[in-house]
């Protein structure tokens, strides 16, 4: 570590300053190189490319979202982001000054009691509080069951990690299992901050998961490294970057759905994207939230049921699709089905692959066209099979692998035919569904 003196690091703050939030990451870098770890944490929460940096900021903005640190949500726009990531590199910056001054020159990185005491003034700015902090409650849940002592000496630990690499992968997982065990401890008091931070905390199982690989392959590594010629370090750089890499991944993917819609006006089933200044929302899984989704064009339709016979598609329990429930089996499992074409499948109770007036559900299907698409269901756009002079539905589908844009994709197509005898086109539309947008209870889209 490069000992630093007051003017040095008042240079570094003067450029924070002047270049906003690019000049702290280049700071952090730098501070980083020359041997202050903090920094590369840091580094991390500012540009959002590792694991333990993305996870920081999705934690922050998900307990600022859910209103935790504050009277009233917050969904976090970039330019907040922003100002916390510029409030928390000049406390960062001004703690170190301070050490340099009381100590006559900086040689050492902050200590977790500064840590958090810069965190919670930069939160502070922002109408948040250190509960709004990642670490808070596993370092409170240690000092409360170990001490104080206990708690610097396993920030010393996490901090000189950088944040980056294999090591700093291992200590999160192991700090998340650390809370997994408070959350069954005899304390109730620890045993609720436990409970809580698993509920709000992002991917804890996943953590879990990339925690166990990268240490099992880090053991069956390190037993060839003499034949190899490379060092565990060069192991772990290799692995903590291939995970990196994974988890930025899949962390942008988003679980389609599909339900069954058919082509009303013959131009082929049209679907439309997620408007972020005005997304549809539509409750896909049945949870109570309705969510930010991709939806279908109001000239095509939905095939629904309206299965608790309340008038209204509640969610996608009621579409067909892969949401849509199977009876108890003889385990007591309630499975979903595949997809639109199995679930509709269900019904044919003739079994001649087709839903027509033979069948009983026949007549109780409805063809939702959301005209004004806003994922509500109203009693003028549900419509009878009849209605629309709809004969039958193929209850099977082919392959077909549609791109409808937008991120929505028809994975399978099939038929239906009218009462004049022209046939249309049906598909399982997989329409993309984001679950980003609904997490405030003050401004929520619950049912």
């Amino acid at each position: 570590m490069n000992n630093l003196t007051v003017s040095q690091l008042t240079s570094y703050r003067s450029a924070i300053n002047a270049g906003g939030v690019s000049a702290a990451r280049e700071v952090y870098s730098d501070l980083y190189s020359q041997g202050y770890n903090y920094a590369g944490w840091a580094l991390g929460v500012a540009t959002g490319n590792t694991i333990t940096g993305q996870s920081a900021l999705d934690y922050l903005g998900g307990t600022a979202m859910i209103g935790l640190g504050g009277d009233a949500c917050r969904n976090l726009t970039p330019a907040q982001i922003d100002k916390i990531r510029m409030d928390m590199s000049l406390g960062y910056i001004n703690t170190l000054i301070d050490i340099a001054d009381k100590e006559g020159i900086l040689s050492r990185d902050v200590r977790f009691s500064e840590t958090a005491r810069f965190h919670e003034d930069a939160f502070k700015e922002s109408g948040l509080t250190l509960e709004n902090w990642t670490l808070n409650v596993p370092m409170e849940i240690i000092r409360r069951q170990q001490g104080d002592q206990a708690v610097e000496e396993l920030w010393t630990r996490i901090r000189d990690t950088g944040g980056d690499g294999i090591d700093a992968l291992l200590i999160s997982t192991g700090l998340a299992n650390t809370v997994g065990h408070a959350s069954v401890s005899p304390d109730a008091d620890i045993r609720q901050m436990a409970q809580d931070w698993i509920d709000k905390v992002p991917g804890v199982a996943n953590w879990a998961q990339i925690g166990r690989f990268t240490e099992v392959f880090s053991k069956a590594w390190s037993g060839t490294l003499a034949d190899w010629g490379g060092t565990l370090a060069d192991v772990g750089g290799m692995i903590a970057w291939i995970a990196n890499d994974l988890y930025l991944s899949a962390r942008n993917w988003v679980t389609p759905r599909d339900p069954l819609v058919l082509d009303l006006d013959g131009d082929g089933i049209e679907a439309v994207g997620i408007d972020p200044a005005r997304p549809i929302l539509f409750d896909h899984d049945g949870d109570g939230t309705r969510n930010a989704t991709g939806w279908i064009k109001g000239d095509d339709g939905l095939v629904v049921l309206d299965r608790n016979g309340n008038g209204v598609i509640d969610s996608g329990r009621e579409l067909f699709g892969d949401q849509t429930l199977k009876p108890v089996d003889i385990y007591g499992r309630t499975l979903a089905y595949a997809n639109g074409y199995e679930a509709l499948a269900a019904e044919d109770g003739n079994g001649d692959k087709v839903i027509d007036a033979n069948d009983a559900v026949y007549s109780q299907l409805r063809i939702w066209k959301d005209t004004n698409q806003d994922g509500v269901s109203q009693a003028g756009e549900l419509h009878t099979l009849a209605d629309l002079g709809i004969a039958r539905i193929g209850v099977a589908g082919t392959a077909s692998n549609v791109n409808l844009g937008n991120g929505n994709t028809q994975p399978l197509s099939g038929s239906f035919t009218r009462t004049d005898g022209t046939t249309g086109a049906s598909g399982v539309a997989e329409v993309t569904g984001s679950l980003l947008l609904v997490s405030c209870p003050v401004n929520s889209q619950a049912r």
